[in-house]
């Protein structure tokens, strides 16, 4: 969808290679727009103020070229219409990333579990300060896992099942 508005090539009948950032360094922020609670937050990803986040994504365009360039890929592979064979050195493949970029959308860590002060769950997925209260979903995760956390959150529910029916 980000590439369609740039203006590339889309097709019926394609793939597509995806790297991300699962651990970038980049922070943004998130501030109040107002005192009206109606009122959206002002958010502010920064996406890439860490040069790391960059280069990690560079050599991942690299490393999917790398892998579609496989034998094995070469009944499915056609040309290359994003970010086009035309663009390889680094500083193209930025200038591509920076115009089509988006997130993933799997936002995790909101209020983590740990046994230290600042987390507000304990290691039992408890909410500490109130009794009979647990939260199990992404945002216990203390940090994002490398790949979707769709299994881990599912996993977070079973466990925090076998806290219940155990205590």
């Amino acid at each position: 969808m980000h590439t369609v508005r740039q203006g590339y090539p889309t097709s019926e009948n394609a793939f597509c290679l995806t790297p991300n950032v699962t651990h970038a360094r980049s922070r943004g922020t998130v501030r109040l727009r107002s005192i009206d609670f109606r009122d959206k937050p002002k958010v502010d990803p920064r996406y890439f103020t860490d040069p790391y986040d960059m280069n990690i994504m560079i050599q991942g365009i690299r490393r999917a070229r790398e892998i579609v360039a496989q034998p094995a890929m070469a009944e499915w592979a056609g040309r290359e219409l994003f970010p086009g064979t035309d663009v390889q050195t680094d500083e193209q493949i930025a200038d591509y990333i920076r115009r089509t970029h988006n997130t993933v959308y799997h936002p995790v860590g909101t209020v983590r579990m740990g046994p230290d002060a600042d987390s507000p769950l304990d290691p039992q997925l408890r909410v500490k300060g109130v009794q009979g209260l647990r939260v199990a979903d992404a945002s216990v995760m203390p940090k994002i896992v490398a790949v979707n956390p769709n299994i881990t959150t599912m996993l977070i529910g079973e466990r925090c099942a076998d806290l219940i029916r155990n205590s």
